[in-house]
């Protein structure tokens, strides 16, 4: 892919939304997923300007995915930043979605190696595969979070019920 302002521009628009949702997943803070949005943005600005880089369209999508990801765990590792923001925070989801609010918020409470997974896998529709490239690991631990998460998750709302 050639770089182009416009194609910059293009990518930011259609994935951006996805980004800062992956952010605000990691970080449970609207303003530091802001933050972390931006280093990706800066990132993908710089990779495009590399000829041959990215092969496709979707490989961009993967990686905008594992860079979003690994920066909101550096994040994460803040000292400062070890507090998390009310779920009640505004997040840019459909009106659709809002509906499903509070399983969300459940999502979001679980140890984020899985609530990361659960949210790739069902909010995003990546693939087992396309989140194991993202993470940088394997599909079998990919499967096994998503099995624990929902074994947590299910838990959580019997629980909760």
């Amino acid at each position: 892919m050639e770089y182009s302002e416009e194609l910059f521009t293009y990518l930011v628009e259609k994935y951006g939304s996805m980004v800062y949702r992956i952010c605000y997943v990691r970080l449970h803070n609207p303003h530091d997923a802001e933050d972390v949005c931006q280093e990706a943005y800066e990132k993908l600005f710089i990779y495009l300007s590399k000829p041959g880089y990215f092969k496709s369209e979707e490989h961009i999508r993967s990686w905008l995915a594992a860079v979003a990801s690994n920066a909101g765990v550096s994040k994460l590792r803040e000292a400062y930043n070890r507090k998390r923001a009310d779920l009640d925070d505004e997040i840019p989801f459909t009106e659709s979605e809002y509906e499903k609010k509070e399983l969300l918020d459940c999502v979001m409470r679980l140890d984020v190696k899985y609530s990361t997974v659960i949210y790739l896998f069902y909010y995003e529709r990546f693939t087992v595969d396309e989140i194991a490239k993202a993470l940088g690991t394997v599909p079998s631990t990919i499967k096994t979070r998503l099995k624990r998460g929902r074994e947590a998750l299910k838990t959580m709302l019997e629980t909760e019920i």
